[in-house]
């Protein structure tokens, strides 16, 4: 595919994630489809979309900007911003930012095959909240 499509693909991807359009988020993704990094180790189209699905369980109110796009013919990466409400505690996070405002970005690396993403690397990202004191960064080697 053209990079001008794997952007958009990426895009899209994204965008269905946060919107709940899961159909649209599964259709994406490849069936074999992984995605590793921040702790995680995700494999197959329904275990990645289970995924996005927690996150809006995990936060309320979830939105996202992206920030760029940037894409070959077999590769994209995306960064972007997001912030919800926590809804119940989250893997290294402190327990009393429940019922609070969480802000962080991510960049993800995309293989892309056939016009579906492949892989999703998360590399690094933020993570801070304007209600308390924390600010938490993080990098794959």
């Amino acid at each position: 595919m053209s990079a001008d499509r794997n952007a958009n693909l990426v895009r899209e991807s994204l965008l269905a994630a946060f919107s709940c359009d899961w159909e649209q988020l599964a259709d994406t993704y490849a069936d074999d489809a992984v995605m590793t990094g921040a702790s995680l180790d995700v494999r197959g189209r329904e275990a990645m979309v289970s995924l996005w699905r927690g996150c809006h369980e995990e936060e309320r109110q979830l939105d996202v900007e992206i920030l760029s796009v940037t894409a070959s013919e077999d590769v994209a990466a995306i960064e972007f911003r997001h912030k919800g409400i926590v809804n119940q505690p989250l893997p290294g996070l402190p327990e009393k930012l429940l019922g609070k405002q969480l802000e962080a970005t991510e960049v993800h690396v995309c293989k892309i095959r056939g016009g579906r993403i492949t892989s999703v690397t998360i590399y690094g990202g933020t993570c801070q909240s304007p209600d308390l004191p924390l600010k938490r960064i993080w990098v794959k080697e």
